[in-house]
């Protein structure tokens, strides 16, 4: 589950969370997550201390795949419909250094794109396992910031400052792994945060989190949905 506390929520409500083993996941916005079998029991104490504002399942989000072709190390920049089908091939990128996060899986830093790739950061522990749903992070982070090194694909800002944090403890995707990813990002510096990503829910604490970046001063980009 993550919660979300109160702006007044008394020290008590942190303890009993703590003794369930919950973790601040969004400490600006007083957001944590709880995992475990005394979770209710946990959020029915929260709540008699009247200091609840929101619980929400940590539900799993899928990343969504690009239509294009895979893996990206083939010599396929004639093939990038996606860049004049955006237009982004009738505009001139911003200078050097603008910091784009792409939350998603991770990123595999040993990828002939990102070996050698200047201004590359992970902001958390980098996973990959080689399946289809893994090497997501890595393509998209390809779409979005490959550089012109003479292999695969050259993204739609190749200078960019890309940051990646994987929100995968699992195969999938999970909705407090993004929001602290959101956060951190922002915290971090403005800039663009991408989501390529999706989940049929409307969900208020995600919601919070967009906004509390988007009050930093990062845009926040979503998908729009393959189907």
């Amino acid at each position: 589950m993550i919660l979300q506390l109160t702006p007044a929520a008394p020290r008590a409500a942190e303890t009993v969370l703590r003794a369930a083993g919950a973790e601040p996941i969004g400490p600006q916005l007083r957001i944590w997550r709880l995992r475990g079998r005394g979770g209710a029991k946990a959020i029915a104490r929260v709540q008699n201390l009247h200091a609840l504002r929101a619980v929400e399942p940590d539900r799993a989000f899928r990343a969504r795949t690009a239509l294009a072709a895979w893996p990206p190390s083939d010599p396929l920049s004639a093939e990038q419909w996606w860049v004049p089908t955006i237009g982004a091939n009738t505009v001139v990128p911003p200078p050097a250094g603008v910091p784009i996060t792409d939350v998603d899986t991770g990123l595999d830093f040993s990828h002939p794109e990102f070996a050698a790739r200047p201004n590359t950061v992970a902001l958390n522990v980098q996973t990959t396992r080689g399946d289809e749903d893994e090497a997501h992070g890595t393509a998209v982070a390809s779409v979005i910031a490959a550089p012109e090194n003479g292999v695969g694909i050259v993204g739609v800002y190749p200078q960019a400052a890309l940051q990646a944090f994987d929100a995968s403890p699992d195969e999938l995707l999970d909705h407090s792994s993004i929001i602290n990813g959101v956060l951190a990002a922002a915290s971090r510096h403005a800039g663009v945060i991408n989501l390529s990503l999706g989940g049929p829910s409307r969900d208020f604490i995600f919601q919070e989190a967009i906004a509390a970046a988007f009050g930093k001063g990062s845009l926040v980009v979503s998908e729009a949905g393959n189907e």
